[in-house]
């Protein structure tokens, strides 16, 4: 699928996964009061990112609908269950102990 050379403008594209609308990442990684942004984030004329929310469920439908066009993928997504944190490394925010 081309979604073409430049992000849609807002409000044309409209993705889900099952029935639960995309949340657009941008949206979450700024302040935007009660409530997320719905939508989609364009990343190239053959990506868009979408977010969902932890245990929506395995083998669900995506779909896309973009200036009118729809498009779906059926079971294509699966995200069951909270992620978990397996390991944690730190990198260079603070300096090593010792000497000195």
């Amino acid at each position: 699928v081309n979604f073409g050379t430049h992000a849609p403008r807002d409000g044309a594209a409209i993705g889900r996964v099952d029935t639960n609308l995309c949340l657009k990442p941008s949206g979450l990684a700024r302040e935007t009061g009660p409530g997320f942004d719905f939508g989609v984030d364009w990343v190239s004329d053959s990506s868009l990112l979408c977010t969902v929310l932890p245990g929506s469920g395995l083998e669900l439908e995506a779909g896309i609908v973009l200036y009118g066009q729809a498009s779906t993928l059926p079971s294509a997504f699966g995200y069951f269950g909270e992620p978990v944190v397996t390991s944690v490394r730190q990198v260079g925010l603070f300096p090593e102990s010792g000497g000195g």
